[in-house]
C-alpha cells in the first residue's frame, strides 16, 4: 500500500511539471516600420504591416498580439488617451487593416459618430503605436511594448454612419441643389449598411399626389445612377392608391420615373425603400 501511494504521488508530480509554465516577460520590442518617416496614406481598403519580437513567456506558449495607438506624444503625456485596434494576431509579424487605424484616429479625436464629425481633423498628423501581447487566462502576462511613431499618417473619416437617401419631389420643391433636411429617409444605427432606408414625414394630399422621387447624391439630374424611381424614363408618372390600410408596395427602380400617391388624405407618411430587393413601402401612419 505504501508503494502504491508513493507511485501516485510520483504521477501526481510528473503530470504537473510538464504544463506549459507562463514567465511574466522582461522584454517585448515592437521594430520602427520602414515607413514610419514617410506619409502612411489610410484607405478603407489598404493594410499596414508591423512586427515586434515574441516575449519572453516561456516555451510552448501561443501569445495573442494587438496594436494599441494615441495621437498624443507619450514623451510628453504621461498617460496618452490610447485606442486599441480590433485584429488581433498570434504571430509576431501583424497586418493590420488601414481602416481600424483611421477609426482609431477618429474616436481619439473625438469623432466618435456623426454627431460629432466637427471634431474630425483631416489633416496629417503624426501617431503612435505600441504592440500588447497577452496569453488567454493569465492576465498577469500581458505586457506593452515601446513606442513607435509613425511620423505621418493621412487619415479618413471613417466612423460608420448610416446611409442617406433624399426625397425630392413636389413637397420639397423639387430642388436639388438645397437638400431639406426634415426629408431624409436614412438606415437605422443598429443597421448600417443595410440599404434599407427608413422616414416619416409630413405630406399633404396635393403634394404627395405632386410626384415625388429618391436620390442618393443631391445636384446632378441627369445621373439616373443615384436616382431610384417607379420606372427607369424620365417624366414617368406612376400614380399608386394607397390600400384600405393606408400603405402601399411596388417595385422601384433605378431611374427618373416619380409615384403621384392620388389618395393620401394628408398628414404623416412613413415611406422604406429597400435597395436589396428594390421595393418600396407607403404608409399613411399617425
Amino acid at each position: 500500500m505504501a508503494l502504491m501511494m508513493l507511485v501516485g504521488l510520483a504521477s501526481t508530480s510528473c503530470k504537473r511539471d510538464t504544463q506549459p509554465r507562463i514567465e511574466k516577460p522582461t522584454e517585448f520590442v515592437l521594430n520602427t516600420p520602414p515607413f514610419a518617416a514617410n506619409t502612411l496614406i489610410l484607405t478603407e481598403e489598404g493594410t499596414f504591416k508591423m512586427t515586434c519580437s515574441q516575449p519572453n513567456y516561456g516555451p510552448a506558449v501561443c501569445a495573442d498580439y494587438a496594436l494599441e495607438a494615441s495621437i498624443q506624444d507619450p514623451e510628453k503625456v504621461a498617460d496618452p488617451e490610447v485606442m486599441m485596434l480590433t485584429t488581433h494576431s498570434t504571430t509576431a509579424a501583424m497586418e493590420l487593416p488601414a481602416s481600424e487605424l483611421a477609426l482609431a484616429m477618429c474616436q481619439l479625436m473625438g469623432a466618435v459618430d456623426e454627431a460629432n464629425a466637427d471634431k474630425y481633423d483631416p489633416a496629417v498628423r503624426p501617431v503612435w503605436v505600441r504592440a500588447v501581447a497577452s496569453v488567454p487566462g493569465a492576465d498577469y502576462a500581458t505586457v506593452r511594448s515601446n513606442w513607435v511613431k509613425l511620423d505621418n499618417v493621412q487619415p479618413y473619416f471613417a466612423v460608420p454612419v448610416p446611409g442617406k437617401l433624399w426625397l425630392i419631389g413636389d413637397v420639397t420643391g423639387w430642388d436639388i441643389n438645397n437638400p431639406t433636411p426634415e426629408y431624409i429617409l436614412q438606415e437605422d444605427m443598429d443597421a448600417i449598411g443595410s440599404k434599407i432606408y427608413s422616414g416619416t414625414f409630413p405630406i399633404a394630399s396635393d403634394k404627395a399626389a405632386g410626384g415625388f422621387r429618391f436620390f442618393l447624391e443631391l445636384g446632378n439630374w441627369d445621373n439616373i445612377a443615384v436616382q431610384i424611381g417607379s420606372a427607369e424614363p424620365n417624366f414617368w408618372e406612376e400614380h399608386i392608391s394607397l390600400d384600405a390600410d393606408g400603405a402601399y408596395s411596388g417595385a422601384c427602380f433605378w431611374g427618373q420615373g416619380n409615384w403621384d400617391i392620388d389618395n393620401h388624405p394628408g398628414g404623416n407618411l412613413k415611406m422604406t425603400v429597400d435597395l436589396n430587393t428594390m421595393k418600396v413601402y407607403f404608409e399613411a401612419v399617425d
